[in-house]
């Protein structure tokens, strides 16, 4: 059952990535997807949901969806998704990159690189010490 459930919750958010050039105007439903799109991926997401996020809305935007609206939007992915999700959609823009998919769109280009430089930025490890010596570290940055 959870998996019909993800499944669901992906298409959801296709449903709702997909109309927000209908609804541009309404900030309330533009509030709705950038709030919800990125909870209802979360765990995952693929190929066509990343397409619609970095290219297809932006492509199509011509001023319906503010490049702030779709900047907000991939921040907050970045934040909400799961490190697998982060780790598949970073290798979906990378491959799209030798695909040159974004090379009609600037634009294209600069959401992508905004989800890579924030969903890439250095996280703490737990370094644990099973030794007695006090000079080893517990907490180092990688």
């Amino acid at each position: 059952r959870m998996r019909n459930n993800v499944f669901d919750d992906i298409s959801s958010a296709k449903i709702l990535l997909s109309s927000i050039g209908l609804f541009h105007h309404d900030e309330y439903f533009v509030r709705i997807v950038v709030k919800w799109v990125p909870i209802l991926t979360q765990f995952c997401g693929d190929d066509a949901l990343w397409e619609l996020i970095f290219i297809e809305i932006v492509s199509d935007r011509s001023d319906s969806v503010t490049c702030d609206t779709i900047m907000s939007l991939v921040c907050n992915c970045a934040m909400r998704w799961s490190n697998e999700h982060i780790n598949a959609c970073q290798s979906w823009i990378l491959s799209q990159q030798s695909k040159c998919s974004f090379a009609g769109s600037i634009q294209s280009l600069k959401v992508s690189l905004r989800f890579l430089v924030i969903s890439s930025e250095q996280k703490p490890i737990q370094c644990f010490d099973f030794g007695n010596d006090a000079n080893v570290p517990r907490l180092a940055y990688v």
